[in-house]
């Protein structure tokens, strides 16, 4: 065999090249592992948050229909597990009730405990206003960003940890948990909302008194147009639900519903539906 005639310091280059070349293509293997990773837990965690509205089967009611929700979890919970995120998910603070509640359900999800799931979210779901919709928030987004590391879009819902001063319970900003404004309107709190919750529970507590039907539909996670026709047809029967707008300005909602009177027959209907 010829004998390389090369000179030795280009040799020598040609040496570290390879050698440089080994570690950045070992790098590139780690960061894709990673990437792929990483978009595993997203995928999975996005079934959980996309199971909503259109997404869900027709058949699909009560019992059965929050089961499926609780497998879902758990299926999430399982990636999580087999892709080695304990130690995110153990690293993340309880903070506020239903965060606490979300983060006990992605550990038992872990864990492989449906029952257990099952039956934090029928609690959620017998507790939806108090408690039930910020824990869903939480579990469907808010402790996505926290385990995986990932940075909510501009337009998401801010957590705790983007609020120093929050409501115990809601985990929403001590202005907004009952002594601020009607959100996305720019009006005044309608003095006349002191009715209350069952239970004794005073709604004010937990939401603003007036809530446009966009705002309504956010917060219960539903479809915007199905949330409005529910609302006008329960406001043609109950005509003191909701007040006129009457500055309303470009963009604005022309009506503002009234939340201790739109409550209850929104959390039959999500029930029902």
């Amino acid at each position: 065999m010829p004998q390389s005639r090369i000179d030795p310091a280009v040799q020598s280059i040609l040496d570290k090249a390879r050698s440089t070349e080994a570690l950045l293509m070992e790098a590139l293997r780690d960061t894709q592992e990673r990437e792929a990773r990483t978009e595993r837990a997203r995928r999975a965690w996005l079934r959980v948050a996309g199971f909503r509205d259109r997404a869900i089967p027709a058949e699909l009611r009560g019992k059965a229909l929050w089961r499926r929700y609780a497998e879902l979890i758990v299926e999430l919970g399982q990636v999580l597990r087999d892709d080695g995120w304990q130690a995110n998910v153990d690293a993340v603070t309880p903070g506020t009730p239903p965060k606490q509640c979300a983060l006990e359900m992605l550990r038992r999800a872990m864990d492989a405990d449906t029952e257990s799931v099952a039956t934090i979210v029928e609690g959620c779901i017998d507790t939806l206003f108090i408690l039930g919709l910020q824990a869903d928030s939480w579990l469907r987004e808010g402790l996505m960003y926290e385990v995986l590391g990932i940075q909510p879009p501009p337009e998401s819902l801010s957590f705790d940890q983007a609020e120093p001063e929050q409501d115990e319970w809601t985990g929403a900003p001590s202005d907004q948990a009952g002594t601020g404004q009607a959100e996305g309107t720019g009006a005044d709190r309608d003095q006349a909302g002191t009715e209350q919750a069952e239970g004794g529970t005073p709604l004010d507590a937990i939401l603003p008194s007036l809530l446009s039907a966009s705002d309504i539909a956010q917060r219960i996670h539903r479809n915007k147009k199905s949330v409005s026709s529910f609302l006008s047809r329960f406001a043609d029967k109950n005509r003191d639900c909701r007040v006129e707008n009457a500055s309303k300005r470009k963009n604005e909602p022309g009506y503002l519903y009234r939340t201790a009177d739109v409550w209850p027959a929104l959390e039959k209907w999500l029930k029902e539906e």
